[in-house]
């Protein structure tokens, strides 16, 4: 089960590596606790609109902000310090934060946007809300659970906020020069800059002669124009989606410098007039935002958990624990958020599979990826504009092609993972072995099998499917196509059944049964020997592998050949057969649940390894 803990002393440490702001893309993250700017304030602002609604002290949102380390301004500097947080490291994020709400698409055609972005962190914040109301008592510290779905709801309000610059709403990238706006909501958000003209500033009033009174600065003028246009439940929409949707389509009609024209910047008319407009929607949008998560942790059609956090039936592990649980988001975040696997990582961890296809669209996000990250590491304007350039280049090719980028970048992986079961365990053990993954849910299409030769079900993976009808059919047709479908050990014999089977000669069908790992009693050392040799067992020396294996096979198909066999009873621990076009490979050693727990054996390790070399081609 995943432990998700973030300690309030991390986000106080990030306000002395945020100290200095190099932010080149977004509105300005302000530096705390002071020069506060940009999504740091707007970000406090929303906090305090909903903070000071009646609503929030009869529905327990006032309690839970004040609850926070330092109470509600505890609450604040911690619910903005996520936020701007999401502009790092080396703004890399940043990548994530544009999308184009008449195409879909986002920055550079590459195949996560803001939406996707503001989502992917919504739900997690969600999932770990979920998390403290289900499983608290699981938990050292219960109460980190809130904190870190709170700072993951910040997280996800950063790339909302962006949605109000134009820039970011139609995909203009802007490492060098910075986008125009941007750095007018930067230079004037305390106080205005010295170089802006009257024209740039925004009018609070005039004096007795006639003569305007300006604001003191953008930040002023927000401040004022709540007290102005109260907060309405109009803000509150029903899904980060719409939020993302409502803002840029607004932005997106909004005047923005044309990179391709030298004195293309929009006028000081224009960056007021987008403050003016804007900004204020980031704030309100923003209030709204926090209702609705506030609304779906309260929200039970059933009077009990909320329906938010209704989760399928959970099983025994080999160890006694639970199997993985499952939450909607995106694969690359998943692999992100549990392995450390940042999308820079994900791409260079397709690229062997993808090259070796031709699916040459990982190579192009991988050449956008390194050279953004480059523009906003490097210390001259000269070598930002040398990356900008790069960028505009790689645009030319990108953009158009995103489409069959994006799914390039999906299918680059061999493997196609049950994402069922103790997948994490899976996902870990296959990242031992650099094979990248794609996740694979019971609404697959067999056709995979044209990129994805092999399927893995983890340990655990069958629960609860023995009977269903539609995966059976998926899998056979799958394995027939020419695909390889390999199991692992699974909680009951009787699961095994759902695999696709020949027909006998005499018309019939021998469907797999045997024991599971709750009906049988596992074994490590020496308990398994080689029956048939194999290209499988080219790793090893030696003919009784030390394996983690639990539970046995009594009844399989007549021409399938037992690889393995366990010594105290002679029954095939490991089995292969063909089928169509393809192959099963069954057993039941739960190797990956055993290296996640540090319990696999360099024996067992190179079986799986070699297995999957070999499944991905058979033939050769």
């Amino acid at each position: 089960m995943k432990r998700i803990y973030m300690a309030w002393g991390f986000f106080l440490m990030l306000f002395f590596m945020l100290s200095i702001d190099k932010v080149l893309f977004a509105l300005p993250s302000g530096s705390p606790p002071r020069n506060i700017a940009g999504h740091w304030d707007l970000t406090q602002m929303s906090s305090d609109i909903k903070y000071a609604l009646p609503e929030s002290e009869t529905n327990g949102l006032k309690s839970v902000m004040d609850s926070f380390p330092g109470g509600y301004e505890g609450f604040k500097n911690f619910l903005s310090s996520a936020n701007i947080f999401e502009d790092g490291p080396a703004g890399l994020y940043g990548l994530f934060h544009f999308y184009d709400p008449t195409t879909g698409k986002g920055y550079q055609g590459i195949p996560y946007n803001a939406k996707n972005r503001a989502n992917d962190l919504y739900q997690d914040a969600v999932y770990t809300y979920c998390e403290y109301l289900l499983n608290s008592s699981a938990y050292y510290n219960p109460s980190a659970l809130i904190k870190n779905a709170w700072g993951r709801f910040g997280r996800a309000s950063h790339p909302v906020q962006d949605m109000v610059v134009p820039a970011h709403s139609n995909l203009i990238p802007h490492i060098y020069p910075p986008d125009a706006f941007e750095k007018y909501v930067r230079d004037n958000w305390d106080r205005w800059h010295p170089d802006t003209p009257n024209e740039g500033k925004i009018i609070k009033g005039h004096d007795s002669n006639g003569n305007p009174i300006y604001y003191t600065g953008l930040k002023d003028y927000l401040e004022n124009y709540l007290k102005r246009n109260p907060y309405n439940p109009g803000y509150q929409l029903n899904s980060v989606s719409e939020y993302i949707n409502e803002l840029a389509k607004k932005s997106r009609n909004y005047p923005v410098d044309d990179r391709d024209d030298p004195n293309g910047e929009i006028s000081w008319e224009e960056k007021r007039k987008n403050a003016q407009d804007l900004l204020p929607l980031a704030m309100m949008y923003g209030a709204g935002l926090i209702n609705t998560f506030w609304k779906d942790m309260n929200t039970s059609t059933s009077g009990g958990i909320p329906d938010v956090c209704k989760r399928p039936p959970v099983q025994k592990s080999p160890g006694g624990d639970h199997a993985d649980d499952r939450f909607d988001v995106s694969d690359e975040f998943y692999l992100e958020r549990y392995f450390d696997m940042s999308l820079d990582k994900l791409t260079d961890l397709n690229m062997r599979t993808a090259m070796k296809k031709g699916k040459i669209g990982v190579y192009y996000l991988k050449q956008v990826i390194d050279t953004y990250i480059q523009g906003m590491t490097v210390a001259t304007d000269a070598e930002r504009q040398t990356a900008q350039n790069k960028l505009n280049e790689l645009g030319k090719v990108t953009i158009p092609n995103s489409a069959r980028f994006q799914n390039d970048f999906k299918t680059a992986p061999d493997i196609a993972l049950f994402a069922y079961g103790y997948y994490n365990p899976s996902i870990s053990l296959m990242l031992r072995f650099k094979e990248p993954v794609a996740f694979l849910g019971l609404d697959f299409d067999p056709q995979i099998v044209k990129d994805h030769p092999v399927i893995i079900t983890p340990s655990g993976g069958l629960f609860g499917l023995e009977n269903s009808q539609m995966l059976k059919a998926q899998l056979d047709e799958y394995v027939k196509n020419g695909g390889t479908l390999i199991v692992f050990a699974q909680q009951h014999g009787y699961e095994f059944s759902i695999l696709p089977v020949p027909q006998e000669a005499d018309g019939t069908y021998k469907t797999i049964t045997g024991y599971g790992w709750t009906e049988d009693q596992s074994c490590l050392w020496n308990g398994t020997y080689v029956d048939t040799w194999h290209q499988i067992f080219s790793g090893i020396y030696t003919s009784t592998p030390s394996a983690n294996v639990d539970g046995y096979f009594t009844d399989y198909p007549s021409s399938a050949t037992v690889l393995l066999r366990r010594i105290k009873n002679g029954q095939p621990a490991m089995l292969m057969y063909e089928y169509g076009n393809g192959r099963v490979i069954v057993s039941s050693l739960f190797t990956d649940w055993g290296y996640a727990h540090s319990q696999a054996t360099q024996d067992e390790l190179k079986i799986v390894r070699d297995m999957i070399s070999w499944a991905k081609k058979p033939e050769h």
